[in-house]
């Protein structure tokens, strides 16, 4: 009778964190069922990796801001700022124990992702970074790591002197806001 409860325990303890990737996962639905939201971002892809399965459709007011700073920024002269804000949150994934950006992937093609797939990275995705590293807006590790890459983009596209301009990027914050519009 002991060993039946200690194994209930455990599977209820189990169960329990699951429970919110999982109500997550279920408003979100599986890649072949989702429908797109964003009219701007256009590529569902995208849209059901980054802005709904990594979270970053949730990111607040403040990170908004810092991603029209970044995609202001296109001279070499900017670099410092962003690679400023870049080191930020990775001490943040850091802190928060998640800086493996790896394993904030779906497997490509998304199609293959498993359920236990989509639900890892759900999970890692809705960790809190430690509050002080929420000061760029970005509440959790997803959102973070999707701001972590657009920011290396940019870092990346001025190092090679590419020809970027002034508010380019700006149709990635115009699909956040659709986003929260329009979505679960």
């Amino acid at each position: 009778m002991f060993i039946f409860i200690i194994i209930l325990v455990i599977v209820g303890v189990i169960l329990l964190m699951w429970l919110k990737p999982f109500l997550e996962y279920k408003k979100i639905g599986s890649y072949a069922q989702y429908k797109p939201v964003s009219k701007i971002l256009n590529d569902k892809n995208i849209e059901y990796r980054w802005y709904q399965i990594n979270g970053f459709k949730n990111i607040n007011q403040e990170a908004i801001e810092y991603l029209y700073q970044v995609s202001k920024s296109c001279t070499k002269s900017n670099l410092k700022w962003l690679n400023q804000c870049r080191e930020f949150l990775e001490e943040g994934l850091v802190k928060a124990e998640e800086n493996d950006e790896s394993k904030f992937s779906l497997p490509n093609p998304i199609e293959k992702a498993t359920l236990f797939d989509i639900l890892k990275v759900i999970k890692r995705s809705r960790k809190y970074l430690p509050e002080y590293y929420q000061r760029m807006g970005c509440s959790t590790c997803g959102e973070a790591v999707v701001m972590h890459t657009w920011i290396v983009l940019r870092i990346h596209l001025i190092e090679i002197g590419e020809s970027i301009k002034p508010g380019d990027l700006d149709y990635v914050i115009h699909a956040v806001k659709e986003m929260k519009e329009h979505s679960v």
